[in-house]
C-alpha cells in the first residue's frame, strides 16, 4: 500500500462515519 492508498482509506472511513452520525442525528430530529 502507498501513502496515498492509507491516506485515501482514512478518509473513506472517516466520511463513512461522519455520514452515519449525521444520519443519526436526523433521525432523532425527526422523531
Amino acid at each position: 500500500m502507498t501513502n496515498r492508498s492509507i491516506v485515501l482509506t482514512i478518509v473513506l472511513a472517516f466520511d463513512a462515519a461522519v455520514v452515519t452520525y449525521l444520519a443519526s442525528l436526523i433521525a432523532g430530529a425527526l422523531r
